[in-house]
């Protein structure tokens, strides 16, 4: 523009709108430093080092983003940190009603003791007065109002409530995988279409450029068709962030990877032990046609 006008061909207005929105679009990406820069502080948290000592250069975007493969084991699952509190929870809440359920029994313990008794007081410190007695000793509630019924049926209460909310546990986790699957599938078809829009927005910018040098149009028509031109491409850019957003929500959603090779082998919480209960309904393998369910019961 700045040489057209020397020419003489153009506006001084002309100028002007060109150098509006080069100024424009330098704010858009002066702003963006600032998304950039959280994102990186972001990724120094996950990794343990403090923001200020952890920097990532920039480089050039995924070709491809990770997708989600048929045939992901459901056991996945049973690595996710809230399904396996929720779990031990449970299992602890079921060992209380044991607890509860033994205060019926009476107590019974052996003791003994010994007792000097005689006739005078210097006689009762004499040895031979001495008198020992061991036996066993029982001890238990004759009559409690039924607050023993009420500990027991409390228990069991709790245990009720652990078993609901394991089950609530498992499935939020379901609905976030599927949330996941059904965000990468529509996301690549929205990039597809998307992708299109900006071929189409690219091709009226060149063809409205190419009328102004001819001048039968003026700058403005230019202007308008590069302001599309750029929202479409952002909007692309938008769409394959979320594209990658639901990849790594997926990840997350599946406690860590979708592969068994991923994961390291799995720990016995707290040292108890971990053998498998009988499951309720269960799953050897998940697909996006196929729900994730996978219960235990204690």
């Amino acid at each position: 523009m700045q040489n057209q006008l020397d020419a003489g061909i153009v506006s001084r207005v002309d100028l002007a709108q060109a150098q509006t929105q080069l100024e424009q679009t330098r704010a858009q990406l002066v702003a963006e430093n600032i998304v950039r820069a959280q994102f990186e502080h972001a990724v120094a948290v996950l990794v343990g080092k403090a923001p200020s000592a952890f920097s990532l250069e920039p480089g050039p975007l995924p070709q491809e983003v990770p997708t989600f493969d048929a045939g992901v084991p459901s056991g996945l699952l049973e690595r996710r940190p809230d399904i396996a509190s929720a779990e031990r929870l449970m299992a602890a809440a079921n060992a209380q009603i044991g607890v509860a359920q033994a205060a019926y029994y009476p107590d019974i313990s052996l003791a003994s003791a010994i007792t000097l008794m005689g006739g005078n007081l210097s006689a009762l410190l004499q040895l031979s007065n001495a008198v020992w007695s061991v036996g066993p000793q029982l001890a238990a509630t004759l009559i409690d109002g039924g607050a023993l019924k009420a500990q027991v049926e409390g228990a069991r209460a709790k245990y009720d409530a652990q078993v609901a909310n394991y089950r609530q546990t498992i499935l939020v986790a379901f609905q976030q995988i599927e949330d996941a699957l059904v965000q990468q599938r529509v996301l690549v078809q929205q990039e597809q279409v998307q992708r299109a829009a900006v071929a189409a927005a690219r091709d009226a910018e060149r063809l409205s450029l190419n009328q102004y040098r001819l001048g039968t149009v003026p700058y403005t028509t230019v202007v308008l068709s590069q302001t599309a031109a750029l929202s479409a491409e952002q909007s692309l850019l938008n769409v394959r962030l979320s594209r990658l957003t639901a990849s790594a929500n997926l990840v997350l959603a599946v406690g860590g990877g979708w592969r068994d090779t991923d994961l390291p082998a799995p720990m016995p919480i707290g040292g108890l032990d971990q053998t498998p209960q009988p499951p309720m309904p269960t799953a050897q393998s998940v697909s996006p046609q196929q729900p994730w369910w996978r219960f235990w019961s204690r």
